[in-house]
This record gives structure tokens, C-alpha cells and sequence, in this order.
């Protein structure tokens, strides 16, 4: 799902880590660096969904993206933001 990502980070074991044990970690500076980023995103968000939006359907013949896959991108990627980067 949008909330149970796999990110690029490995673990000791070259093991993928997943977003939530991330956010499991206990240190202030992943802390305070994920309310940075929540607070520079959130006060993006127009500008990203509007170059989401700008994204042509088609170029010269070739798909590029749907405007169904456009509103998943966007809303996974709010869901994203409020569930996982929105941390107390």
C-alpha cells in the first residue's frame, strides 16, 4: 500500500527497510530533519500538483500519463505526507 513502502534504504543485512521502521527510529535529527522536510512539502504541495497536472497524456504517440494515474500519483503521495512524514 502507499503507507507500507519499501524505501532504498537496507538495513545491516542489506535487507530493504520499510517507511514505517524509519519512523521508528528514536533520533533527533531524523526527527527534526522529517518536520523540515513535512513543512517544505506541505508548503509546496500546489506547485506539485500542478506539475503533476502538467504532465502531457501523450507525447508524439507515446503514453506518458493518464489523467487516472496522475489523481493515484497525487493522492498516494498525500496519503504519504499526512500518514507517514505528518510524525508527532
Amino acid at each position: 500500500s502507499a503507507l507500507n513502502g519499501i524505501t532504498a534504504y537496507e538495513d545491516k543485512n542489506e535487507k530493504r527497510i520499510r517507511s514505517e521502521d524509519i519512523l521508528k527510529i528514536n533520533n533527533g535529527d531524523l526527527r527534526r530533519s522529517i518536520k523540515r522536510v513535512h513543512a517544505t512539502v506541505t508548503s509546496k504541495i500546489g506547485k506539485i500538483e500542478e506539475f503533476v497536472n502538467s504532465i502531457p497524456p501523450a507525447f508524439n504517440g507515446i503514453e506518458v500519463m493518464s489523467d487516472i494515474r496522475k489523481k493515484y500519483y497525487l493522492e498516494t503521495f498525500k496519503l504519504r505526507l499526512e500518514n507517514i512524514l505528518n510524525t508527532k
